[in-house]
């Protein structure tokens, strides 16, 4: 059985060996930061809530996951903040779920938020079992950023936004059978068009199913689809 992943709560420790940031303004060194996301406006707006907190200086602000990477390789923070609809690759299915890990594997010593627009308790566990240390909501304001900037200084601690905390996920019963057919061969990587010939059914009945599914899930785009396949294990059902 998989180790569970660390329960999301304030105060809650788990084994972390990182070092202790400090948020505190009467610090002399400030905590350097690091972070991304494909929309500029969205990158601008935390640039500039970040850059007004008296602890924080923001060292690298990047618009995709390879180039996060190559700024941290050049020059590593102690904070990462990114979107997870980006990916090492431009290739639209390569899932932030990656990202994640590499994040993890090469700067084990940094924190890493993750910002997302979407809005579901089964990625938002995948990812804290990933070693993320917070995952915060597009929905919520940008106050919930720096609430959860907060949270992960200490170390131990992870943190869920409020449209997560709570939230029960939505069961794969909720499914049909091809409901479910259909997601799992969109997770081994299956055009519409593919999935038609291997199920024996047309294209619009796919995409029907497929819609069907997002409609049930609250998943807005096919890209966020992919993101909770992997993360909820579709893509691994037989």
């Amino acid at each position: 059985m998989a180790a569970r992943p660390p329960a999301a709560r304030r105060g809650t420790a788990f084994t972390d060996e990182s070092p202790i940031m400090t948020l505190s303004p009467s610090i002399n060194r400030r905590i350097r930061v690091a972070l991304a996301d494909d929309h500029p406006l969205i990158a601008a707006a935390m640039t500039k809530l970040l850059s007004e907190t008296p602890s924080i200086t923001v060292v690298h602000v990047s618009h995709s996951g390879a180039e996060l990477l190559q700024q941290l390789r050049a020059d590593p923070c102690e904070l990462i903040i990114t979107d997870l609809s980006m990916g090492t690759s431009d290739q639209a299915d390569h899932d932030g779920l990656k990202l994640v890990s590499a994040l993890r594997k090469n700067w084990p010593s940094a924190r890493v938020i993750v910002y997302t627009a979407l809005n579901h308790p089964a990625l938002a566990q995948r990812l804290l079992h990933l070693g993320a240390h917070a995952v915060v909501c597009k929905e919520d304001s940008l106050d919930e950023l720096l609430a959860a900037v907060d949270q992960v200084a200490v170390p131990g601690n992870t943190y869920l936004s409020r449209q997560l905390r709570g939230t029960a996920p939505v069961p794969a019963s909720a499914l049909t059978p091809r409901e479910l057919e259909v997601l799992r061969h969109i997770g081994c990587g299956l055009s519409v068009v593919d999935i038609s010939r291997r199920m024996f059914v047309t294209v619009s009945t796919v995409s029907t199913h497929k819609r069907n599914a997002m409609d049930k899930l609250n998943i807005r785009s096919t890209v966020e689809l992919i993101q909770y396949i992997h993360a909820a294990g579709l893509a691994n059902l037989r």
